[in-house]
């Protein structure tokens, strides 16, 4: 396929047109979201994810959410992988443990 260059022009702005779109939906999205959650004293959610900065509007909503994939990657995505050192002196205390 060979585009001219006004063509492929068009085809990026329309691109960059539906991302910048989505963008703005994503971001009514989270200010309804925050609009709609139960606030402590201070004004911040009741319930709150800090891992996917998502705000609950009750414990039984923040338990689902506890629950999905998405906050089930973002979870491991964020805990280091062990260390060298820990894995060895898990390795010893099993070998220890196992001695008594």
């Amino acid at each position: 396929m060979n585009l001219s260059a006004c063509a492929k022009y068009a085809m990026l702005l329309t691109i960059h047109v539906k991302i910048s779109s989505l963008i703005s939906r994503v971001n009514n999205t989270e200010e309804k979201l925050f609009g709609i959650a139960a606030r402590d004293c201070d004004g911040n959610p009741k319930y709150f994810c800090t891992v996917c900065n998502y705000p609950a509007y009750d414990e039984f909503n923040l338990s689902l959410h506890n629950d999905s994939k998405d906050h089930k990657q973002k979870l491991a995505d964020k805990e280091p992988p062990p260390q060298a050192e820990d894995c060895e002196r898990e390795q010893e205390e099993k070998s220890t443990s196992g001695s008594l």
